[in-house]
């Protein structure tokens, strides 16, 4: 009931309503020509290729369900259905809060997600709704825009002389925790109303889950919170669940999704205060919102060249944060002093063992077989947002060389 409950309200909301989809034919012949045909099949059992190779004579039909679809607000059984795969994330693999679930869902539900998606996309960009500083799941926005961004500031604050203090943040299980009806409350604000509110309402509330293991199959159970990863439309909904984290804060904030770091300057105590008070701020918005924080993977790095940098104790949820020298942040490894060596040599170490696994196993390959295993496997270790983390100094240049 907590969920249903005491709602928060964002007041009058100043949006209008979203356009009605608009279902066109030779639009969803050509997402239907994209499908990769090599993907697995949903709970409706219905073949990738199938849907591929009969685009045009089974897009007619798909069309009439699709209006009715979001005209009326329901979708059809096999739609509210998702196979759930756990895949591992970092810790032990023993512990089932070590899984992420990625949900499998049919892939016509996901082409009428795809018109959706890009309805709602267009509604916000009109609108100016989404904040400058997400740069997740966003068109010609990526990780490697959001660490520019992050990087050249701070780096210029660093050149100056200036401390910056770093407030890394990790929300618990962002994904799996987000509210439906608070949710539903925040689409209404944006002007997601009508029949495209009703549908996104039972797409949320009404789906089963059943995790599949080696063809084996749970039970199947409704979900109470949470939007699914591995569909379309999951990670706009967290987007727009998160979207006025900042609201309230005088610091800057940086998100990749759930990914977010609060940072300021730092030139006294006052400034640090300001910086815990915005700390505090955002977790009033986690309470507010039903959201919590992992305070135990939360950090403080402070970037600065100072001797004598200022050294306040950070809280969150009434827990000092720990301070790091070096963190992984989108995949780069972050240091006190922007220095990127830590970051060149794990990545030169994974390269190389990489390459070490390659060559003990593709020995009597052909040459283009072992070509396009390099460029495949070895390479993106080195090059992934080089952009940000492009070596000047011999030695490190020498290193990426040498692999």
């Amino acid at each position: 009931m907590k969920q249903i409950d005491n709602i928060p309200s964002l007041g009058p909301s100043p949006y209008p309503d979203i356009p009605s989809s608009v279902f066109d034919v030779s639009g969803i012949i050509k997402l239907l020509a994209n499908i990769n045909s090599n993907k697995a099949n949903g709970p409706d059992l219905i073949q990738c290729w199938v849907l591929k190779e009969a685009a045009a004579e089974i897009t007619p039909f798909l069309q009439f369900l699709y209006t009715q679809s979001v005209a009326t607000g329901q979708l059809p059984a096999d739609w509210q259905k998702a196979n759930i795969t756990p895949v591992s994330e970092k810790g032990d693999k023993h512990q089932p809060a070590n899984y992420r679930p990625i949900s499998l869902t049919a892939m016509p539900c996901k082409i009428l997600e795809h018109i959706i998606f890009h309805d709602i996309m267009a509604h916000l960009d009109s609108m100016n709704i989404l904040i400058k500083s997400q740069h997740g799941f966003r068109r010609k926005l990526s990780c490697e825009t959001q660490l520019v961004t992050t990087i050249e500031e701070i780096g210029r604050a660093l050149d100056n002389g200036n401390q910056s203090d770093l407030i890394i943040m990790d929300f618990s299980k962002a994904f799996d925790t987000v509210p439906h009806q608070r949710l539903i409350s925040k689409l209404d604000y944006y002007g997601i109303r009508g029949n495209l509110k009703s549908w996104i309402t039972t797409w949320l509330t009404c789906g089963e889950q059943s995790v599949v293991i080696d063809g084996l199959s749970s039970p199947a159970v409704h979900a109470s919170s949470g939007v699914p990863q591995g569909t379309v439309l999951g990670p706009l909904m967290l987007l727009l669940y998160i979207n006025d984290i900042g609201d309230n804060c005088n610091s800057a904030i940086r998100l990749f999704a759930d990914d977010t770091i609060l940072y300021s300057i730092i030139e006294s105590t006052l400034d640090a205060g300001q910086l815990q008070l915005d700390l505090s701020t955002i977790e009033q918005w986690a309470k507010k919102w039903l959201m919590q924080f992992n305070p135990n993977k939360c950090f403080v790095m402070r970037v600065t060249r100072k001797s004598h940098p200022i050294i306040f104790d950070y809280k969150l949820m009434g827990h000092t944060l720990e301070s790091a020298s070096h963190y992984p942040y989108l995949e780069v490894e972050l240091s006190s002093s922007l220095d990127w060596s830590h970051h060149i040599d794990m990545k030169t170490n994974k390269a190389n063992r990489t390459l070490g696994f390659l060559k003990r196993n593709l020995g009597k390959c052909p040459e283009s077989i072992k070509e396009l295993s390099y460029k495949s496997l070895v390479r993106p270790h080195l090059e992934y947002a080089r952009t940000v983390w492009d070596p000047w100094k011999d030695k490190h240049i020498n290193q990426i060389e040498a692999v």
